[in-house]
């Protein structure tokens, strides 16, 4: 597998670039140079991309206008696409899914446990948001990767629902969008170093989705 990478979102980067370059990747300073595309965290996604009222959000037109440059750009290219946080929820959204305006219990500082859903395998990841990946039939093919059991409200857009709490994988955590070569990842890899769950489990996804090893 070709492990270089281009990053799109600003002073985001930083946290990014010595995550990959731990594991070994090379961080180019050219789109055109890069195999993958790396997405940041940060602002929420605009709600009018997935046909949505605002009620939960605090976006910014202006990097999604920006970031959907390069999602076309790459879309085109064949380059492989890699979200974490609001990078993965623009992802979901620019392959035709939808978004939570807000959820409760994982807009927190600390870690909780996700589920690799093939092999049942569990990991504590971080929880820092309060938006979610929502696929939908409406968009184009999905695989979902990782879950959770966190939630208990899912609300946005004049739609409200309570979890089913017995259901151990309401949460989207990770999706995979195979037309677009796209993988979303809810949680902060960043934040931790190369021996810790969360930044295990996202470059376990990066082999498994794209070949290699990650």
């Amino acid at each position: 597998m070709d492990k270089t990478v281009y990053i799109v979102g600003g002073d985001w980067g930083q946290d990014f670039q010595m995550m990959f370059e731990e594991r070994g990747w090379q961080v180019v300073r050219r789109f055109e140079d890069a195999a993958f595309i790396q997405f940041t965290g940060g602002e929420d996604v605009d709600p009018s991309l997935y046909g949505e009222q605002n009620t939960h959000s605090g976006f910014n037109r202006n990097r999604d206008a920006e970031e959907g440059w390069f999602f076309n750009r790459a879309r085109e290219a064949g380059k492989n696409m890699l979200g974490v946080c609001r990078g993965g929820q623009f992802l979901t959204v620019m392959s035709g899914h939808e978004m939570w305006q807000d959820v409760d219990n994982h807009g927190l500082w600390g870690t909780h446990e996700a589920t690799h859903l093939e092999s049942g395998d569990t990991y504590q990841v971080t929880s820092t948001h309060h938006q979610m990946m929502r696929p939908t039939d409406k968009g184009s093919p999905y695989k979902i990767l990782v879950a959770a059991g966190l939630s208990e409200v899912k609300q946005g857009g004049g739609r409200y629902e309570e979890q089913d709490l017995t259901n151990p994988t309401r949460d989207v955590e990770a999706v995979f969008y195979p037309e677009n070569k796209a993988l979303a990842f809810q949680p902060h890899p960043e934040y931790v170093d190369s021996s810790q769950d969360c930044n295990k489990l996202y470059f376990r996804l990066i082999e498994e989705c794209f070949g290699g090893k990650g």
